[in-house]
């Protein structure tokens, strides 16, 4: 509905500057000539609202992006610290990879275009795993419920199977594309302090995980 109001204004503004410069030539004065300085303006002024409101439109959905896959590097930690306890006989509740942004961005379309390739491609493959990640981790959580003596095998399993290596893979390749092809538009670098609440959250360095770096920020106090 949006797009068909803006196409109707478009061409009405259109029509009416035509008309205004046929009224020039055909009467040479300053009423025509300022009639059509303002409709060039409304003209140019349309397609600058809309570059304006989808520039915008992207920065909030990259900046949405970074701080999902910030909680889904903790969820791979987390899996990594309930897999290493030492009861690993006793059955756990296990986290859920966080896709809710994900999704609505790739609906948006917003990145579907030849510069931001690589990114596509990128959300899509995470998308996929992730959501296989989700379901795996549901029905091995359900199954160790029922079978507590399969705990220990089923989190060897998510600690060193390749199917998590996979996973962490497909999400660190997002994550530096992120932090290292979109660090002016999103305003987001390895360096940000992510979910800072009136300065009481300590920003840290960079750590290595597995082998990898991850954006932290740490609560103080």
């Amino acid at each position: 509905m949006h797009r068909t109001i803006t196409c109707i204004t478009f061409v009405l503004l259109l029509a009416a500057f035509v008309v205004a410069i046929g009224w020039l030539f055909s009467s040479p004065d300053f009423e025509p000539a300022i009639t059509c300085i303002t409709l060039i303006t409304a003209i140019s002024g349309l397609f600058l609202d809309r570059w304006l409101s989808e520039r915008e439109r992207r920065k909030q959905q990259l900046v949405g992006l970074v701080h999902e896959v910030y909680m889904n590097l903790g969820v791979c930690q987390d899996i990594k610290r309930i897999c290493s306890i030492d009861n690993s006989d006793c059955p756990s509740i296990l986290p859920r990879f966080y896709n809710t942004t994900l999704t609505t961005v790739i609906a948006s379309g917003s990145f579907a275009t030849k510069a931001d390739s690589t990114l596509w491609k990128l959300l899509h493959s995470w998308a996929q795993r992730s959501i296989e990640a989700n379901t795996r981790l549901a029905a091995t959580e359900m199954y160790t419920l029922f079978r507590p003596s399969t705990a220990t095998e089923f989190k060897s399993g998510l600690r060193e199977g390749k199917v998590m290596i996979l996973i962490k893979e497909v999400l660190i390749k997002l994550t530096d594309h992120l932090l290292e092809a979109y660090p002016k538009e999103s305003g987001i670098t390895r360096e940000t302090m992510l979910f800072g609440e009136d300065g009481d959250i300590e920003k840290q360095s960079i750590p290595e995980v597995d082998g990898t770096k991850k954006v932290v920020a740490n609560k103080t106090g």
